[in-house]
């Protein structure tokens, strides 16, 4: 899979106390519809549509906050949204597409349209949105040329969320690691070593986070795997690729951090967070999405980039998009509101960005309103390679096993090797049928 290059500046911050949204939660934090938008506007609201989200996260709040200011705003069009957890999201989905219950209006992940443009489960939107004024040219080039299947669009991107680093402020200082008003950014993993090593010294507080059981390990390993010029698939996405000398590498510099106990063992969404925001932890991987939740939280930290500490620079991303799944319910008239609604929450995006992600527009990221943000611009100036996960339909399926087999590794239940020749005996069975 080549490099993605992203000429956007970036994002940040977000509502309520946070932390995976994009990648999950441990529980789930929001499965009802929103219901804070005026009652009256429900009843006499011409259409209405269901809208479903897996943003468990901070960045859920937004949304949530997002759909209601929508409602407020006009009484043509009631939107009730609904969210699950990640880790189900897509199962619930699939099932109710497959019953022909699929909501009006979905976000799925880019990388994850394949799962449904490949059994046809997605409306053509490209009649549609030209009428509602969607302009190509207002949109990162990246995100906006993925969400087309076979010659057709089948989305409106929404955003772009790398992975980032967050630095805790106090205990950066207190290790002597300022320089200038910002934190002292390795350049190589031995300089990140040398760094963990100071910290922990002159703190004692645990240096940086492996997220042991949770997705942002497997993203921090997929970085590291295409920073060592590596990649997860082969060009044709038939067999897994990274069983390779960079992925084996990627892998053994976690478990550096991992053995030199500069990290809390077996964190998960939830024991992260809590470790974060108690100050325990230097610095931590994760994604945009949660730097709205740490301002709120009254957290003193900085955010740069995910350095680039190998061979090239490279990181994990995604980004969300906004659908119209087929199902029984659909007729034109529940089509023309869903696009007017997708168009005022893509329009209205610098609310989005608010919750640390970096809109796909172009308009919206150069705007006074985004520039004015205190995290989003440090570590959207210099993004300069994101890579995005392979496009396959068996994608879940493929990062599961992948997932699975890292989970044992950090637990020292298998070896570096071991865990990728499994994983990859795996893969390669997934991809197979």
């Amino acid at each position: 899979m080549k490099r993605i290059w992203i000429s956007l500046v970036s994002l940040a911050t977000v509502a309520a106390v946070l932390l995976t949204g994009c990648g999950g939660s441990s529980k789930p934090t929001a499965s009802s519809p929103s219901t804070s938008a005026p009652e009256q506007k429900t009843a006499a609201a011409k259409v209405s549509l269901t809208y479903w989200t897996p943003l468990t996260g901070g960045d859920g709040d937004f949304m949530k906050a997002m759909v209601d200011k929508f409602n407020s705003s006009q009484d043509k069009i009631f939107v009730e949204i609904n969210t699950s957890v990640w880790e189900n999201y897509y199962t619930k989905l699939t099932t109710a597409m497959g019953a022909g219950e699929a909501p009006d209006v979905a976000i799925i992940h880019m990388a994850n349209l394949p799962m449904f443009t490949t059994k046809n489960a997605l409306l053509p939107l490209d009649d549609l949105a030209t009428k509602a004024g969607f302009d190509a040219n207002d949109f990162a080039a990246i995100p906006w040329k993925g969400s087309v299947a076979d010659g057709k669009r089948v989305a409106i991107p929404l955003d772009v969320h790398p992975l980032i680093w967050f630095y805790n402020q106090d205990t950066f200082e207190k290790a002597g690691l300022i320089k200038d008003g910002r934190p002292q950014v390795p350049t190589s993993w031995a300089e990140l070593m040398t760094e963990l090593k100071t910290i922990k010294d002159k703190t004692g507080k645990n240096p940086m986070s492996v997220q042991e059981a949770g997705w942002t390990g497997y993203r921090e390993w997929f970085s590291y795997l295409y920073q060592n010029g590596g990649q997860l698939l082969t060009d044709d996405m038939k067999k897994a690729a990274f069983n390779s000398p960079a992925g084996i590498a990627a892998l053994k510099a976690q478990m550096q951090i991992v053995d030199n106990n500069y990290t809390p063992h077996g964190l998960n969404s939830d024991t992260l967070k809590a470790a974060w925001l108690a100050g325990d932890i230097g610095i931590q991987p994760n994604g945009v999405w949660n730097t709205g939740g740490y301002e709120q939280a009254g957290m003193k930290f900085f955010t740069t980039p995910l350095p680039q500490l190998f061979q090239k620079p490279a990181v994990w991303a995604n980004s969300h998009t906004l659908t119209l799944p087929r199902n029984k319910a659909s007729n034109p008239e529940k089509q023309q509101a869903a696009i007017t609604f997708i168009k005022w929450i893509s329009d209205n995006s610098i609310m989005w960005a608010k919750a640390g992600q970096i809109p796909a527009r172009k308009s919206v990221v150069a705007s006074a309103d985004f520039k004015a943000f205190t995290h989003q611009p440090t570590y959207a100036l210099n993004l300069d390679a994101v890579v995005y996960p392979p496009a396959t339909p068996k994608l879940s399926e493929v990062e599961n096993a992948i997932y699975e087999q890292l989970q044992g590794a950090y637990a020292h239940k298998s070896s570096p090797e071991d865990a990728l020749k499994a994983a990859e005996a795996k893969v390669n069975d997934i991809l197979s049928k």
